[in-house]
């Protein structure tokens, strides 16, 4: 099985993550990789976030170090409390 059809084998909540984890990179980038014109340096240099341009290979460095949060399950005996709350018929 090759990459591609891997990610159609995930579930709909692992490709959700793929996508934010996809799109929080590539805000990354934006903010802290190309040098923008109109304010000459990156906008994470403008507002002081850091005091370098980063080049790609810092950003995917930091990216692959950061652990990612633990998810919680929910206690079964947590989602037996949920009711539907039916609405008034009048």
């Amino acid at each position: 099985m090759d990459d591609a059809t891997a990610v159609y084998r995930l579930s709909a909540e692992e490709r959700l993550a793929l996508a934010l984890e996809a799109l929080s990179l590539d805000a990354a980038h934006y903010d802290f990789c190309p040098v923008h014109k109109t304010i000459e340096t990156t906008p994470a240099v403008a507002q002081r976030l850091t005091d370098h341009v980063w080049p790609m290979g810092e950003l995917l460095d930091g990216a692959l170090a950061a652990t990612p949060p633990t998810p919680t399950v929910t206690a079964p005996e947590r989602r037996r409390r949920f009711r539907v709350i039916q609405g008034q018929t009048s």
